[in-house]
């Protein structure tokens, strides 16, 4: 297996990427700053990213943002981008620069500026109106002018201009899902294209590694840029339910999605067999179209809090490491920044709400990022096991098996995906050796009863698992930190009803777990929460703290120290952060009573929790009772605008339908655009005559966006757009409409 590289600084092979000699598992979120207009609030969506164990963002450069006229370019105030890199820098964050020139992103115009989609004889992306390809110089001549703007800002913040640290940058992607080739053959993209884009960028000074995200998993430029990328989205809401709330999702769905990456991506080309899986757009949620019957609160309970955690354990189960949530924080679509397609709110139904709420979505990534930074090198380096050595008693609950090529650790990917919604099953360990080698089933997990996991949840298992004088055989309860503590090492794990199963005999503990001697091995476990102290023959300690799931989703470590005698480890408190000295910071809803263990004593206000049989537990309360709010409606200001004034200045412009022009000539290209029309149809006596043979009406109508239909103020009917059929009007991609997308509607009294 070859190891690649960019210099020295950035180096990856088949299973991570390789930052400064170290392996670095890549856990990113897309950060929109043109969707926050407020610039006080970047800093801490940022400190929110990091808390959440994220270690890089990627940002959409907006051409469309910057570039308000031809030949024009700001990067003041909200739109000082150099600012938010050096926040990126400041806070430990790594950087994907995703540079256009198309972004999507349900953006106006696609993130293009409208003064150049206006160009109708520009061919944006090279594309002619029939879809098909034909290279545009002058289309290319203004990229560079956007390039030659953006990229003099990117270029000194690259982690590779910074020899000695400093510096945030570690990826460039040119383009956004151009595929290389459709379905259809003679549909596909120019490689001119993606090559110029590679040169230029690289002759701007862009010396990080390059990429491109696929739409699919097809290899697309490939053999062009550096990195390959390819976005993955599993689950979709029914845009037109029978009825609310929405069913759950489909498992099915989500193993079609996911359970074949590795083999894909592998079986793609030699390239393939050094390049580590990596997902610049990995499902975080799901945007809200105009006119679903449902809101993104219900959205939310859709997908559940644990779906992006679940993605994330199997994306790791098929090998990957390096990934990106699309979206972690919506934002606002303020003013021209959506496409029509959207509304004003661009929540997402993400992990961090539009309004800053952090959900539990949020806090279950959080959980598992900080396993994954307990496990490190071990996990970064895994291959998966074709044969595992276990059997779950129920059906559809144990994934996949990877075995550490580092330590020879075992993970066990579970979830839940059982037809009949059973939440208990038992694991048994195909540990009973025969005498021709072989191996039959032998310890069973638990040894009494059995373990429990809620439907569409998972969790990871681990087993021979090696570390300061203890050996894991199998660990079936859902570990949040493994950390060096004190004179020994801090076990953080979930009671889900598992054990804990340590190779050997003559442990001591301190009474509150309990402990059952096998032949060759011991089993501990928890029946609710509490702290105990495994001491080994040799006098090596093991300290276990068994959580609840709700305390759980509360936990915060800061896992970086190196020096054990700076652990700090809490729970209890509805947001704590690291900040960048180290200092703990805390928010609280309500009172909250905050648990922490640490062997600082300088800690105040807190106090040692007696008979915690674990070193440097302490507890302090926080926060104060929510106030109420008296909201009187009487005192707040309405505005009524009647839409069907035509005396309103700016509400009606008179548009000439016998002309071939479009909302686009008229300077509109997103937001709500209101048209409005009326029409005779006859009178009543007159229709009343043509009973047997009624006056048939019909409004045919072909619209670059989403829309609603009212006659007389009742709905009849919308027109979906691109993103539910390409065969429909209305790409973000500049294309005007075709014929073929028009729709007609009966308005027939």
């Amino acid at each position: 297996m070859d190891k690649l590289s960019i210099g020295k600084k950035i180096e990856w092979d088949k299973y991570s990427m390789i930052i400064d000699n170290e392996r670095i598992f890549l856990l990113g979120g897309e950060f929109h700053y043109w969707r926050i207009p407020d610039i006080s609030r970047w800093e801490t969506i940022i400190k929110y990213y990091k808390n959440a164990g994220l270690n890089f963002i990627r940002i959409f450069f907006n051409w469309g943002f910057h570039s308000p006229a031809e030949g024009k370019y700001n990067f003041k105030g909200n739109r000082n981008i150099e600012y938010l890199l050096d926040l990126c820098e400041k806070w430990g964050i790594y950087v994907l620069a995703a540079s256009g020139p198309y972004s999507c992103a349900e953006s106006n115009g696609g993130g293009f500026p409208t003064w150049l989609i206006q160009k109708k004889d520009i061919r944006l992306r090279h594309l002619k109106q029939n879809g098909q390809s034909k290279f545009d110089d002058r289309y290319m001549s203004y990229c560079k002018q956007w390039y030659d703007s953006l990229i003099p800002i990117l270029k000194a913040h690259q982690i590779t201009e910074n020899p000695n640290g400093g510096g945030c940058i570690i990826g460039f992607q040119i383009e956004n899902e151009y595929q290389e080739k459709y379905s259809n053959a003679s549909f596909k993209g120019i490689s001119d294209y993606i090559y110029e884009l590679n040169i230029l960028v690289k002759a701007l000074g862009i010396t990080v590694p390059i990429y491109h995200n696929d739409m699919l998993l097809k290899g697309s430029w490939s053999e062009i840029i550096d990195l390959y990328g390819f976005d993955r989205y599993v689950i979709f809401a029914d845009k037109n339910p029978d009825e609310l709330p929405l069913e759950k999702w489909k498992t099915n769905n989500f193993e079609k999605g996911i359970d074949d990456i590795e083999t894909k991506f592998r079986s793609l080309g030699s390239k393939f067999q050094n390049l580590p899986i990596f997902i610049p757009e990995l499902q975080g949620g799901w945007f809200n179209h105009w006119t679903v019957p449902y809101n993104y609160d219900e959205l939310y309970d859709y997908y559940n809090p644990r779906f992006q955690k679940v993605i994330l354990q199997n994306l790791v189960a098929q090998g990957s490491s390096f990934m990106n949530f699309y979206m972690f924080y919506g934002g606002t679509n303020y003013g021209s920044i959506g496409s029509p397609e959207v509304y004003t709110s661009y929540d997402y139904s993400a992990p961090i709400r539009e309004y800053g709420f952090i959900s539990d979505r949020y806090n279950h990534i959080r959980m598992f990022s900080l396993f994954l930074r307990s496990f490190n090198d071990s996990i970064l380096k895994t291959d998966h096991v074709a044969e595992p050595n276990l059997k779950c008693k129920t059906k559809d609950i144990f994934y996949r098996q990877r075995i550490s090529l580092e330590d020879g650790t075992d993970y066990y990917f579970f979830r839940n995906f059982n037809d009949k919604n059973k939440e208990e099953f038992s694991i048994t360990l195909l540990d009973q050796k025969k005498e021709d080698g072989s191996f039959i089933e032998g310890t069973v997990i638990p040894k009494l009863g059995s373990q429990t996991l809620k439907p569409l949840d998972g969790f990871v298992a681990i087993g021979n698992h090696s570390f300061k004088g203890f050996k894991i055989k199998f660990c079936s309860l859902p570990i949040i930190i493994k950390s060096s503590y004190a004179e020994g090492t801090l076990l953080v794990v979930i009671q889900n009803g598992g054990e804990l199963l340590l190779e050997g005999v003559n442990f001591k503990t301190d009474g509150y777990i309990n402990a059952k001697i096998e032949e060759n091995f011991t089993r501990f476990s928890f029946v609710r929460e509490g702290y105990d102290t495994i001491t080994s023959p040799d006098g090596n300690k093991l300290y276990l703290v068994f959580l609840s799931e709700k305390s759980g989703l509360k936990f915060n470590a800061n896992l970086s120290e190196e020096n054990p005698k700076n652990l700090k480890a809490l729970w209890g408190a509805y947001s704590s952060n690291f900040n960048e000295k180290g200092e703990l910071e805390l928010e609280t809803l309500n009172t909250q009573e905050i648990r922490i263990i640490s062997q600082d004593e300088q800690l105040p206000g807190f106090s040692s929790l007696k008979n915690a049989h674990v070193p440097g537990v302490k507890y302090r309360s926080f926060g104060k009772p929510l106030e109420s709010l008296d909201l009187k409606i009487g005192e707040w200001k309405k505005l009524k605008t009647d839409w069907l004034d035509t005396s309103v200045p700016g509400i009606w412009k008179e548009i000439d339908i016998a002309s071939d022009k479009n909302s686009l000539d008229f300077g509109f290209t997103s937001g709500h655009i209101l048209y409005k029309c009326e029409f005779n149809p006859g009178s009543e006596e007159d229709l009343k005559l043509n009973t047997e043979n009624p006056i048939d009406f019909k409004l045919k109508i072909n619209i670059r966006h989403k829309a609603g239909i009212w006659l007389n103020k009742k709905f009849i009917g919308k027109q979906n757009n691109y993103s539910v059929n390409r065969s429909k009007p209305g790409a973000m991609v500049g294309l005007d409409p075709i014929k073929k997308g028009s729709l007609e509607f009966d308005l027939t009294p």
